[in-house]
C-alpha cells in the first residue's frame, strides 16, 4: 500500500511477486489501487490492475479510485479505470460522481473525459448540487462553458436555491457570472432566503459582479425575507464602493429592513 500510494513500481513489483495482497486496506479503506489512483501513479495503477486489482472497492468515504482521480485530475489514470471499466455513475457518500468531482474542483480535461464516455450531468449530490453549480460556485469558468457546451441546465438551484449565476455572485466569480448571462441565466430567481444574486455579490462585496448585474438589468430595490436590500447589505458588512456604486445607481437608502 506504502509503495503504491507513494508511487514506487519497482517495490510495488517486488511485493507481488512475494505474495502482497492487493485486496487490504488501510483503516480509510484505501486499497492499494485507490492509493495509486488517488496520487495519480498511473504505471503503478496499470501494474496493480494486470494483477487483478479490483476498482469496485470503494473507501470508507464511499470513493471509488475513479471518483478519486477525478477528484485530483488525473487524467490519464482516469482514462486507465475507464479503460478497465470503471463505473462512472457510481457516487461517494456525499453523492459526489466523478464529473462533479471534475467539476468542482475545476479539472476541464477530466470532465471533458468522462462526458465524452456518458457522464450524467444533472445528477446531483446530497445538497442538490448539479456539477455546473460546483463549478461555478468555485469559479471554475472552463469548465462551466464547457458543460454549456453540453447541455447543462443553468436554471437548476441546489436544496438552498442556489443557481449557478447566484453562486458564481456570491463568490464574486465575474467570468463565471458574464458567461452564464451570456447563456441565459436568470438573475431574478433568488434563493430561500429571498436573496438574489445581486444582493449575495453586494452583501460580500463584490462590486465587480454588482456592476456586471446592473448593467443587466439587475433590480436592487428588491428586499430579501428580511427586507435586506442590496444597498442595506452591502452597508451592513462595510463594502463602502459597492454602496457607493448602488447610491449611484439610484440605491433607496430610506428603506429599512424589518426590523426598521
Amino acid at each position: 500500500y506504502a509503495a503504491s500510494f507513494n508511487g514506487h513500481i519497482d517495490v510495488v513489483k517486488l511485493l507481488l511477486e512475494n505474495g502482497a495482497d492487493i485486496t487490504v486496506a488501510d483503516n480509510d479503506g484505501w486499497t492499494p489501487v485507490y492509493a495509486a489512483s488517488f496520487d495519480g501513479h498511473i504505471d503503478v495503477v496499470k501494474l496493480l490492475l494486470e494483477n487483478g486489482a479490483n476498482i469496485t472497492i470503494v473507501d470508507n468515504e464511499g470513493v471509488t479510485p475513479v471518483n478519486a482521480a477525478s477528484l485530483n485530475g488525473h487524467v490519464e489514470v482516469v482514462k486507465l479505470l475507464l479503460e478497465n471499466g470503471a463505473d462512472i455513475t457510481v457516487a461517494d457518500n456525499d453523492g459526489w460522481t466523478p464529473v462533479y468531482a471534475a467539476s468542482f474542483n475545476g479539472h476541464v480535461e477530466v470532465v471533458k473525459l468522462l462526458l465524452e464516455n456518458g457522464a450524467n450531468i444533472t445528477v446531483v449530490d446530497n445538497e442538490g448540487v448539479t456539477p455546473v453549480n460546483a463549478a461555478s460556485l468555485n469559479g471554475h469558468v472552463e469548465v462551466v462553458k464547457l458543460l454549456l457546451e453540453n447541455e447543462a441546465d443553468i436554471t437548476v438551484g441546489d436544496n438552498d436555491g442556489w443557481t449557478p449565476v447566484y453562486a458564481a455572485s456570491d463568490r464574486g466569480h465575474v467570468e463565471v457570472v458574464k458567461l452564464l448571462l451570456e447563456n441565459g441565466a436568470d438573475i431574478t430567481v433568488a434563493d430561500n432566503e429571498g436573496v438574489m444574486p445581486v444582493n449575495a455579490a453586494s452583501f460580500n462585496g463584490h462590486v465587480e459582479v454588482v456592476k456586471l448585474l446592473l448593467e443587466n438589468g439587475a433590480d436592487i430595490m428588491v428586499g430579501d425575507n428580511d427586507g435586506w436590500t442590496p444597498v442595506y447589505a452591502a452597508s451592513f458588512n462595510g463594502h463602502a464602493d459597492v454602496a457607493k456604486l448602488l447610491l449611484e445607481n439610484g440605491a433607496d437608502i430610506t428603506v429599512a429592513d424589518n426590523n426598521g
